[in-house]
């Protein structure tokens, strides 16, 4: 019976990928082929400890830069709002609703990594729908993972993961989220799968996870450090990209891990 339910959910949301129409709306985050920061594009930047950091970005026409190497414990990272001020918001965020979709595509390149703690990873995504609910995913040089939430396991420990080489080159990943899945892809192939989580009964000084709508891009643990290159973050209102093979190869991929 669970298996045939999730094959059920697979169903679901492959079929809404296949809805895809040539409407879906596109909302350029960052981009840095305009040759600035994204703080300049719109994100607050974030660093910790707030003096003393050795953390730093720097940003050219072809990526930001993000580097926490040098001191693992500092923090560094991109916020879509500013988590001490949530009104101050970047002026592009969209409304994003589970109920209909949406998808962030967005290049990233790891140069290197490195954690103390297993259940932690250098550098991480989190992305949160319009009630609070979504996915963070942490990047390691050879694996990527989501973390759990109360309802998948224990909080903020490794839930989905996969083996995938972060390093060689910048990959183009896409991370669609829908009713009560995500699915990640790199460079058009479906790599990963899981239900959304609901983080915010974590509590903590910066609390981003009780903020709607909201987006993280870097490096938000003080037991892991990265050097990580991010060229561009796009949000569109439908998941792409969903042709046929990939629809396909999506629904091989979800049937495999369940067996």
């Amino acid at each position: 019976m669970n298996h045939f339910k999730h094959f059920l959910q697979a169903i679901t949301f492959l079929t809404f990928l296949a809805i895809l129409t040539p409407h879906s709306h596109a909302v350029v985050l960052y981009d840095a082929a305009l040759d600035t920061s994204p703080s300049t594009q719109g994100f607050t930047m974030g660093v910790l400890p707030l003096t003393g950091a050795n953390a730093s970005a720097s940003s050219n026409s072809n990526y930001t830069r993000i580097d926490t190497a040098t001191t693992m414990s500092d923090k560094l990272g991109f916020f879509s709002h500013n988590p001490f001020a949530t009104s101050i918001v970047h002026p592009n965020m969209p409304d994003m609703d589970l109920a209909t979709g949406f998808n962030l595509h967005f290049t990233l390149q790891i140069e290197e990594e490195n954690h103390s703690r297993e259940n932690r990873g250098g550098f991480s995504i989190i992305l949160l729908s319009n009630n609070k609910v979504g996915i963070e995913i942490a990047f390691w040089e050879d694996q990527i993972f989501s973390y759990h939430d109360d309802n998948t396991g224990e909080l903020f420990f490794k839930a989905e993961t996969t083996a995938i080489d972060t390093t060689a080159s910048m990959i183009e990943y896409n991370l669609s989220l829908h009713n009560s899945t995500y699915m990640l892809y790199a460079d058009g192939n479906v790599i990963m799968t899981g239900s959304t989580r609901d983080y915010t009964p974590w509590v903590g000084t910066i609390d981003p996870f009780e903020i709607p709508n909201f987006l993280f891009f870097g490096d938000d643990t003080t037991s892991g450090s990265s050097i990580a290159k991010i060229g561009l973050v796009e949000i569109t209102d439908i998941p792409e990209p969903a042709t046929a093979s990939l629809l396909l190869g999506s629904l091989v991929f979800l049937m495999r891990r369940k067996h």
